[in-house]
């Protein structure tokens, strides 16, 4: 995977409570829930995705969820927080 994405520029997408990426730099993550779709985000998991975010220079996050506006406003509160 991580030669593909650096042969054609890509970057690897994913869940981060899923997998670890294969390229490194800008990140893209996708969060479907971590025991499916109807998963809400605990504050737990959120300060955990924040560390985990912090180790790009720049990244995207994109909920997917029922709860998606409630877990991305909790989760930018809390980078505004560790800013």
């Amino acid at each position: 995977m991580r030669e593909l994405c650096e042969e054609l520029d890509l970057i690897h997408g994913i869940d981060p409570f899923q997998q670890q990426p294969a390229t490194s730099g800008l990140g893209y993550y996708r969060l479907h829930g971590k025991t499916g779709y109807r998963y809400q985000y605990s504050d737990a998991d959120l300060r955990w995705l924040l560390e985990f975010a912090q180790s790009c220079p720049f990244c995207y996050v994109l909920f997917n969820n029922p709860s998606m506006l409630e877990d991305a406003w909790r989760f930018m509160r809390l980078t505004r927080e560790a800013a």
